[in-house]
């Protein structure tokens, strides 16, 4: 008897989550309120769509998300309808998922799907590309910073600076009045 499809989730900060895949339709985005939530900036609210087909096969549907929806690296165009067969890759945003929907055979042997996630060459949006993100990845850390801009730090410090003089000027001339009477 074949296993309840499901989506698990390969990408790092939220590897090994699974999502089992017992209705007809479920929706994938960023908000608590669809089927699969993902809480990752580079996923819209309402990213893409996996309906079920008369066949017992899901399909893939991208509904018009910022950073778009792939399959197998392919990315799935507005409107368009990609089946989805055991051991694809769907990546919503730059979060990758694996969907298994068989993991017996007809002999009734299990089988495994190994997913090598060291040495795979994960197809992930480059941050650059994606549209609703701004900023670049620092080579000495390899951090995402988002519009990093130097002169409004140092104007920040600079402020910081100042307000803290102004604290330290304040407290001297408080205890000042205080010893001098």
């Amino acid at each position: 008897m074949p296993d309840i499809p499901k989506l698990i989730v390969l990408s790092e900060q939220l590897r090994g989550q699974v999502f089992e895949l017992t209705r007809t339709e479920h929706t994938i985005g960023r908000t608590e309120d669809r089927d699969v939530p993902i809480p990752d900036v580079t996923i819209s609210g309402l990213h893409c769509t996996l309906v079920l087909m008369d066949d017992g096969s899901y399909v893939a549907q991208d509904e018009g998300s910022t950073n778009g929806t792939r399959l197998n690296g392919t990315k799935i165009k507005g409107g368009d309808s990609h089946p989805l067969a055991n051991g694809d890759i769907l990546q919503v945003g730059s979060i990758e998922m694996l969907y298994d929907c068989d993991s017996s055979r007809l002999d009734g042997s299990a089988t495994q799907t190994v997913v090598d996630l060291q040495n795979t060459d994960s197809g992930e949006l480059p941050v650059g590309g994606m549209k609703n993100l701004r900023g670049e990845i620092r080579a000495d850390s390899g951090r995402f910073e988002r519009g990093v801009n130097s002169r409004g730090i140092y104007v920040m410090w600079g402020v910081l600076g100042l307000l803290g003089l102004a604290v330290i000027v304040l407290l001297a001339i408080l205890l000042s009045k205080m010893f001098a009477s």
